[in-house]
């Protein structure tokens, strides 16, 4: 059994074969440094990447809660 799919990927959209772009499907913005960077661009998680301005409030607090569980485990 393979790694457990990463959340994030509900929100977000690959750009091309790279892995570490991604565009966000609320906002349409491409993130450049992977997969947490998306999640932390929706949850106004991280002053290094703009937040999301059209993500539910409810997705970026579950985002939010999501980051700090995984930053714990």
């Amino acid at each position: 059994m393979g790694p457990k799919p990463d959340i994030g990927w509900n929100f977000g959209d690959l750009v091309g074969e790279n892995r570490k772009k991604i565009k966000c499907k609320f906002f349409q913005v491409v993130t450049a440094e992977g997969i947490t960077r998306l999640k932390q661009h929706i949850a106004h998680k991280s002053e290094e990447v703009e937040t999301c301005k059209k993500a539910p409030k409810e997705i970026s607090v579950m985002l939010r809660k999501h980051l700090q569980e995984s930053k714990t485990a």
